[in-house]
């Protein structure tokens, strides 16, 4: 997963972070992002018996005043 083409039209410092959004999909283990904190995160997709849906939201924080905040959303279908 890449936020590579983010970017901020007044060149503020731009902050990453990916995490699982739990209330959504039908996934109910645990999921370990790598470098969550940077443009390109990844992970291994856990081991299923079934087709789950992970939804994994990406937060961009600039670093202006007042901080602004963009989200983005990757849906993912993890098949057995």
């Amino acid at each position: 997963m890449k936020a590579s083409v983010c970017h901020d039209p007044d060149g503020n410092t731009l902050r990453y972070h990916w995490f699982m959004y739990r209330e959504a999909g039908n996934f109910d283990g645990t999921l370990e992002i790598y470098d969550a904190d940077s443009f390109s995160a990844w992970f291994t997709a856990p081991k299923v018996n079934s087709a789950k849906t992970l939804h994994i939201i990406l937060a961009v924080v600039d670093n202006g005043e007042p901080p602004l905040t963009r989200y983005g959303r990757v849906l993912v279908t993890i098949e057995p």
